[in-house]
Parts: structure tokens; sequence; C-alpha cells
């Protein structure tokens, strides 16, 4: 994903933020007509710090690492009292990319497989039509109306959601939008071709048609798409604003 190295960011921001203000400036019409400085606040930095804590949590959890936590703990204690680290940071971030780097490559194995073994078992639903060597299969939820279908050149009006083989959602549209078909993933411009206005249909797509093993998404992944095409503006009407598009 993209958040893996995250957490050297989040500190610098932090720990670079300049100091705040607490006065007031000046009245343009008179000195005496000053605003009183800003009550000061007491904080609690036991109760901060143990907060900042999760925050620092989430951001190494991100990086998908099995970090020794006590270790971890100890790193903090030692880097505040100025004594050494055990690795170099250079060593230490290489290290760490090299683990990642395993880690992602087992992941796109089980995933791959996971995927490969979902539309095979899927195929044999008489309601999936396969396409692409069955690297694409899509199921109509709902029929859509007779005329206009999609076509490589539409921008359709559609609502989306993007699902995991677990069901899990990854992404999905918070209200009807359009896009440019030919900007779409091969997987979902497959999938979607020749849809009619009101029609719904699931769509399932291998990752060689997909994100592949990119890291934009768990590598390797099934993605399973629920989209819904609201209309199709004709050729004459001025084509709507696009948006990003999965």
């Amino acid at each position: 994903m993209t958040t893996y190295f995250l957490l050297p960011f989040l500190l610098s921001g932090v720990l670079s933020a300049g100091p705040v203000q607490t006065t007031t400036p000046a009245s343009p019409t008179s000195i005496e007509e000053t605003a009183s400085p800003s009550p000061k606040k007491n904080y609690d930095m036991y109760q901060l710090s143990e907060a900042f804590g999760h925050v620092v949590g989430r951001s190494v959890q991100s990086m998908g690492v099995d970090f020794h936590v006590d270790s971890l703990i100890k790193g903090l204690r030692d880097h505040s009292q100025g004594k050494p680290a055990p690795l170099g940071e250079k060593e230490c971030l290489e290290t760490l990319t090299e683990i990642r780097s395993q880690k992602m490559k087992k992941a796109a194995q089980k995933n791959l497989q996971t995927a490969e073994e979902f539309l095979k078992n899927n195929a044999h639903d008489p309601q999936v039509t396969s396409l692409k060597e069955g690297k694409v299969q899509y199921k109509i939820t709902h029929a859509g109306r007779d005329g206009t279908s999609v076509s490589h050149e539409s921008v359709p009006l559609v609502s989306y959601v993007g699902k995991f083989a677990d069901g899990s959602v990854f992404s999905e549209s918070p209200q009807p939008i359009s896009f440019s078909f030919p900007d779409l993933l091969e997987g979902i411009l497959v999938g979607m071709s020749g849809m009619k206005e009101g029609e719904s249909r699931t769509i399932y797509i291998h990752p060689d048609l997909g994100y592949k093993d990119s890291d934009i998404l768990p590598p390797n992944s099934l993605l399973i798409f629920d989209i819904t095409v609201h209309s199709i503006p004709s050729e004459e009407k001025e084509n709507p604003p696009t948006e990003n598009t999965p």
C-alpha cells in the first residue's frame, strides 16, 4: 500500500512544526484596544504521549513488518537518551525493504492461487458469463433498458463498489460518477462492455487484468466490482466532467 513509510514523514512533520502563536495582533485603530492573550492551556503530557504512541503504532503496523514491540519501545527510549542504535539507518531501511519485498512475493503467490481457484469455481455458476479465457467474468444482477449500450467511446454515469474475494470493500463511489471508458482497468472495460442504461453487473477480474502485483492493493488480488450504469449520454450531448476511475 502507499503508507508503508509514513512514519518518518509523520514524525518529521510533527517535530518540524513551528511555535504556536499565543497573542493576537494589535488593532489597526488603537494600541489600547488590543485583544487579551489567549489563556495558556495545561497539557497532560502523559495522556498526549500515550495517544501519540497509538499514532506511531498505526504507522508502524501499516508497514506490514512484524516488529518486536518491546524492542521498538527500547529503541525510542535509547534514542531519547542519546544511546547509539544497533544498526545504521541505511542498513535498517535496506533490511526493512528486503523483508517487505519477501512478504509481498509470498502474498502475491497466495493471492494469485486464491484468484484462480475462485474464478474456476465461479465459472460453474450458470448465471456467470466468462470472457478473456475466464479472466473476466460477470453476472447480470439487474436487467437494463433497451437502447444505448456502453461502448469504448462512452462516458457513462455509474456507481460502483469494489471488493476483494472475502467481500471486504476497498473502494466505492459515494454517488454516481462519470468517467471515460477507455481510462478504466482492462478487466472493468471488458466486463462493462455492452451494459445498458439501468443495468447492474457483478464483474470478477483476474489480477492479470486488474492491478497485477503492484502495491496499489495487495498484490495479485482478485477484484470484484458491483457496477450500475445509470445513464449513457449520447454523442451529441456535452460529456460531463470525469472523475478518478478504478
